[in-house]
Order: structure tokens, then C-alpha cells, then sequence
């Protein structure tokens, strides 16, 4: 109950339902290290469970769950985990536990998710110290994090006035003593999706952007039928939109579940740039035992 202050694990906001309902129901086939128990008396008190060696692709490593449920797998070594953990549609948090520089190296490099911790427990984000937001399924917009510089941006018609500032390598956040964060903007592949007023120079601009920022752009017109066709087949795109869509294009797109950036192409390096980049939040504590007084040595690669 969450009436009882030594609760920790409070109610569900419903009782469950979808994958936790489909889950709980095979509960049988599952094995588990600690098994969920339900209230007889109100269906929304779920306990604790931990699903115990799940295997790849299973039900369990790739589905989401609303619940209180942690699914432990096995890797052979880091790079078998890393492969595991980015094997999923999602990709908000994750977090490494270990003293290994280089490890924590691979780790930043290679883990596919919006916020990345070190050596500190994965929640409890502070707005402008570890901005919030995820990847692939866990990203919505153009990937402004919440609680971060741009996060604004999202909810604004910008018009430019002609400046000229693109940042796209590591910013040092607000730190706090035994903890170190960074701002990590990395390159974003983008379609640029041209529509049939637009005119050469919104292409280019936007073809200018994508190679400052070094991100990978296709190209394509919304009468083109072949690439439309290899387009669909793919998910979580970020299409900067060139011109005025027709409702149909909209549509189409929108059934996709691509991510549509439509406001009107811009000379603004400031703006325009920004769409082309995935921002990262990276937060490492560095103190042992209480040692504040030791220095982080790794700074994470751009």
C-alpha cells in the first residue's frame, strides 16, 4: 500500500494488462529467482519478480513491462552483452557497473540508449545535470532531451535571425562532487524528404547541415516511388520534411511511425543543425568509498 511509508514498491496505476497481464498468465513456463505475487485483494499491488536466465530474443528480453519485473540474462563478455542489451526497439536508460576504464570505454561507445550511467544507479535524473530522453522507441520528436538546453525548441516556432552556432562534440554539464556529466551530441541519419514545391536551395541548406554535423542523409523526392517502397521497410526514421507535404504524404508517414520535422528549413546553423544529432546524456561517479577526491580520468569519446 502506498498509505504505508516503508513501502517502496508501490501500486500499478491499473491493474495489469497487455505484455505484464501475458506475462503473469504464462508465469508457469517462466523460471524464476523471485516470483511476482499478486494481492488477492486489489489486483494493482503486484511484488517484486525477477525472471531468471531468459533467453535472447525471447518474449521477455524484448518486450517492455509495466511492472515491477527484471529480466536476467547471461552474456559470454561485454561485447555479447552490449549486442543483447541494444537487441531490443528500446532504448531509454542503461547503466555499467565496473572499475575497468576500458570497459567503461566500450560501454559508452557502444551502448545504443539516451542516458548512460556509470558506477550509479540508472534513475533519479535531475533536470539540466542528466537531460532525459531515449532512442529508437524511447525518442520521440528530434531528440531534444527533457530538462536539457534544447528541450524548449520543441514547443516553439522559431524564426531565424542569421546567427550561426553549431555545436556537435561533448559539453560538460553541471557536476557535482564525486560525479561528472556530459552532453554528448552524436550524428543522426536523416531522409530528407523532398516535396514537389521545394526548391533547390532548402536542399542544399539541409544537405549543408547533415555534412557539418558528419550525419548520414538519403535523399529522396515524395513522387519517387522505389525509394518510398525502401523506406517502409524501416523503422524509427527521422525525415526532415523539404516543402509543403500533401495530407497523403503525411499519412503515409505518419502510418510508418516515422518521426516528421516540418518546420520550414532555415539558414539558422543554430537551428537547422540540431535536427541532424542525437543528444546523449552521460552521468560517471568516479568517488570510492566516500573519496571525493579522486579525479574521473575517462571522458567519453565524441
Amino acid at each position: 500500500s502506498a498509505w504505508e511509508r516503508e513501502s517502496f514498491v508501490t501500486p500499478l496505476i491499473e491493474p495489469p494488462r497487455g505484455p505484464l497481464a501475458q506475462l503473469l498468465d504464462r508465469a508457469d513456463e517462466q523460471e524464476w529467482l523471485v516470483r511476482p505475487r499478486l494481492a488477492p485483494d486489489n489486483p494493482r499491488l503486484l511484488s517484486p519478480g525477477i525472471l531468471w536466465n531468459v533467453q535472447r530474443g525471447s518474449f521477455a528480453q524484448r518486450t517492455e513491462f509495466f511492472g515491477p519485473i527484471v529480466s536476467v540474462l547471461g552474456a559470454r563478455d561485454l561485447d555479447d552483452g552490449l549486442s543483447i542489451l541494444n537487441d531490443t526497439d528500446y532504448g531509454l536508460t542503461a547503466g555499467f557497473v565496473g572499475l575497468s576504464e576500458g570497459e567503461q570505454r566500450r560501454f559508452l561507445a557502444g551502448m545504443k540508449a539516451g542516458n548512460l550511467y556509470v558506477n550509479r544507479p540508472i534513475t533519479g535524473a535531475v533536470v539540466g545535470r542528466q537531460p532525459f530522453g531515449g532512442r529508437k522507441q524511447s525518442q520521440f520528436g528530434p531528440g531534444a532531451k527533457a530538462g536539457g538546453p534544447d528541450y524548449v525548441l520543441g514547443f516553439c516556432h522559431v524564426r531565424s535571425k542569421g546567427r550561426s552556432v553549431a555545436v556537435a562534440r561533448d559539453v560538460l554539464g553541471t557536476s557535482a562532487r564525486g560525479e561528472v556529466n556530459f552532453l554528448r551530441y552524436q550524428p543522426r541519419r536523416v531522409v530528407v524528404l523532398v516535396c514537389l514545391d521545394a526548391g533547390a536551395e532548402e536542399v542544399e541548406l539541409c544537405l549543408r547541415a547533415a555534412r557539418r554535423m558528419r550525419a548520414p542523409v538519403e535523399l529522396t523526392r515524395v513522387d519517387d516511388a522505389t525509394s518510398w517502397a525502401r523506406l517502409e521497410g524501416r523503422e524509427a526514421l527521422r525525415v526532415r520534411l523539404v516543402g509543403t507535404p500533401s495530407a497523403e504524404v503525411l499519412e503515409r508517414a505518419g502510418a510508418l511511425g516515422w518521426t516528421l520535422l516540418s518546420e520550414p528549413v532555415t539558414s539558422d546553423a543554430a537551428l537547422e543543425d540540431r535536427l541532424y544529432l542525437d543528444e546523449q546524456s552521460i552521468s560517471i561517479a568516479y568517488h570510492r568509498h566516500g573519496n571525493t577526491r579522486l579525479r574521473p580520468a575517462l571522458r567519453p569519446a565524441p
